[in-house]
């Protein structure tokens, strides 16, 4: 399996106590929970559609702090699964050459599905940041 294979595999089982995490009101979404291989480590991710007039899938995982530069792998993953007028970059404009990303998007539904994907990335990594060994 290549290594771009191996990045892209994901495995998904099912859905886990991510649900219980976030409030769930009548009508909320659904979580569910996967895997993705970055670099050499596998990373437990959580995924949700956020439907408006547009849709996006978000995706997101670590696998926590690990005391030091690469130890920890953080993953993200925002998708336009319909409708949704976005135009994602990367630049290589940033700090001594570094890469930037930078993301436009058009309309109001957008902005407010951008916002809700935002939001569900943060409490995934919050939750997922514990210290682990």
């Amino acid at each position: 399996m290549t290594k771009d294979e191996q990045r892209d595999q994901m495995r998904t089982s099912g859905h886990e106590d991510m649900n219980a995490y976030i409030k769930r009101k009548p009508g909320m979404y659904e979580v569910k929970k996967g895997s993705r291989v970055v670099g050499r480590k596998i990373v437990d991710t959580w995924r949700r559609e956020i439907v408006d007039a547009n849709i996006l899938s978000v995706e997101a995982g670590t696998n926590g702090f690990r005391g030091g530069d690469s130890g920890c792998c953080t993953y993200v993953r925002i998708s336009d699964m319909g409708g949704t007028t976005m135009h994602p970059r990367i630049i290589d404009e940033g700090f001594g050459g570094a890469p930037t990303i930078e993301i436009t998007l058009g309309g109001d539904s957008e902005l407010e599905t951008f916002i809700t994907a935002l939001k569900f990335i943060i409490k995934v990594l919050d939750r997922e940041k514990g210290v682990r060994v």
